[in-house]
């Protein structure tokens, strides 16, 4: 009894496709990015923004380290300002991420190289510029 239900139930799946591999729809491939020049235009106005503001932080830490004491400089100086570095980095990886999906195989290869926290840097910069357009 038991060996007709499962000849039975293996005939019914059978015919519905179950388990089948040719039932299911072909799973997509991802295309292969290419490097535009939107993208360089991207990394050099985060390069130009972070190049800007990194200089006017430390001088704000150097006028707070004047003005406050040893014991204050942590709460009034160190902490604002890492927070403000920490966006700095934040902002850069989330750029250098997403060109990890979207750019071409050059560009992905000079953001690997360039430095953990600091990968939109000119070195990376260049390396896309020379990836730009290109087939993958």
């Amino acid at each position: 009894m038991r060996a007709a239900a499962l000849i039975g139930l293996a005939t019914l799946s059978g015919l519905l496709g179950v388990g089948c591999g040719s039932s299911s729809p072909p799973t997509p491939t991802k295309p292969e990015g290419v490097t535009t020049t939107a993208q360089i235009a991207a990394m050099k106005k985060r390069l130009a923004e972070d190049e800007e503001l990194r200089p006017v932080y430390k001088r704000e830490r150097v006028e707070c380290e004047a003005t406050h004491s040893e014991y204050e400089y942590g709460k009034a100086c160190a902490e604002p300002l890492t927070e403000k570095l920490a966006q700095l980095t934040v902002l850069d990886e989330k750029l250098a991420d997403e060109l990890m999906l979207k750019a071409g195989k050059g560009c992905q290869e000079a953001l690997r190289a360039a430095p953990y926290f600091d990968r939109i840097e000119k070195r990376a910069i260049a390396g896309c510029e020379r990836d730009v357009g290109k087939a993958p």
